[in-house]
């Protein structure tokens, strides 16, 4: 098999595990969770295809690649959901090219240091969303127990 062949294969693959690993199907939708998923995807196996190779498969222009990957700074800052599809999206590429033997094209490719320093970033920010989350609950049920105190002063 060619190499463009192997790639595509490659993408093919990968992109069928994501789907099945997460139980979504990605379509031609501009609603946000799909084109979250779209952009994980495309930014997971970027270090192993051609942006002409990814849009290819994916079914759209390698423009929206090109714009996927100028996105993913900020879809992984702001998105916790972005977050879990890019990890899952870089997982199944690792596992279908290590299945296939198919090395990146770059250097690009996430060594475990930096898979695991990003990792501790995601568990801080979701640590922080957490103790929000907490703090949140604890201030409405605080507002709660005093309305209900002052309904009890009342009669």
């Amino acid at each position: 098999m060619e190499t463009g062949n192997k790639r595509i294969d490659f993408v093919s693959q990968a992109m069928k595990l994501y789907q099945k690993r997460m139980h979504y199907k990605i379509t031609n939708s501009r609603k946000r969770h799909n084109v979250e998923h779209k952009a994980a995807l495309a930014n997971g196996v970027k270090p192993f295809a051609s942006v002409m190779v990814i849009g290819k498969v994916m079914g759209m222009d390698h423009s929206s690649i090109v714009h996927y990957t100028k996105q993913h700074e900020s879809y992984f800052r702001w998105s916790p959901e972005y977050r879990m599809y890019f990890s899952t999206a870089l997982q199944c590429a690792v596992e279908v090219a290590d299945a296939l033997g198919h090395e990146p094209m770059t250097q690009t490719y996430m060594t475990a240091r930096t898979q695991l320093k990003n990792l501790n970033e995601i568990i801080r920010w979701a640590e922080e969303i957490k103790e929000k989350l907490i703090n949140d609950l604890d201030t409405r049920e605080q507002e709660l127990y005093l309305r209900h105190a002052r309904s009890e002063e009342i009669k």
